[in-house]
């Protein structure tokens, strides 16, 4: 089940390796661009599409599914508690939810912030005009074990090898400009090693891990990868 599929790039990748999709995505002209890829490359069959909110997910009949979805959409719902216990529901018994691409609100930032920055200058929160909402990690956590689902963490790799994401960011410019100032790269590269030093000590390994799920100390080393 493919949550809020946007554009459908999740649900035409899973089907062309053979898997039956169901996708729901509130935008009408996103479910007609789906179709459309769909039938264009071989994979309507694969791919049953339904127009209306992720709220609406325990009205299609289908159950038993393998994996639900959500692509940077989970954040766009207006009740993701009560649509991750939808999915609760729909999943078969070793079934799995997996949120990729989630924006988590820096532990320093308020909520207030967001939604005054978001009026002032969206361009800069990414906003491309959808149902906007912010949570920090934990909320995350919270809400997915409020559903009675186990969470397992997982960081992602890049986290750890801090050079390379730094040359990775000083490498992706628009119109010609540096997507990250380099004082805030180091920054972060001195932050990103301090972090690694610590986890590397067996004693302090579980302490830091544990602190930085509360304080999402991992969102706020590089935007966009955690």
């Amino acid at each position: 089940m493919d949550i809020g599929f946007g554009c459908g790039e999740t649900s035409l990748y899973l089907a062309s390796h053979g898997h039956t999709v169901h996708a729901i995505e509130p935008s009408p002209l996103h479910c007609e661009i789906l179709q459309a890829s769909a039938k264009k490359y071989g994979l309507d069959s694969l791919i049953k599409t339904y127009q209306g909110p992720a709220e609406n997910f325990d009205q299609i009949k289908e159950e038993n599914f393998d994996l639900c979805l959500f692509n940077a959409s989970l954040h766009n719902c207006d009740d993701p508690l009560g649509v991750l216990r939808i999915c609760k529901q729909k999943l078969k018994k070793q079934g799995r939810v997996l949120a990729l691409n989630e924006p988590i609100l820096k532990f320093y930032r308020t909520k207030k912030w967001y939604h005054k920055t978001l009026q002032e200058d969206p361009v800069s929160l990414g906003h491309y005009g959808g149902n906007e909402h912010i949570y920090y990690h934990h909320e995350y956590v919270d809400m997915l074990k409020k559903a009675n689902l186990i969470v397992k963490d997982r960081f992602h790799i890049r986290h750890f090898y801090p050079r390379a994401v730094i040359k990775h960011n000083i490498d992706a410019t628009v119109n010609g400009h540096y997507t990250y100032p380099d004082k805030k790269l180091w920054l972060k590269f001195t932050i990103l090693l301090i972090v690694k030093s610590l986890l590397s000590n067996n004693i302090t390994k579980k302490i830091t891990i544990s602190l930085g799920r509360r304080l999402s100390l991992f969102a706020f080393t590089f935007e966009g990868t955690a």
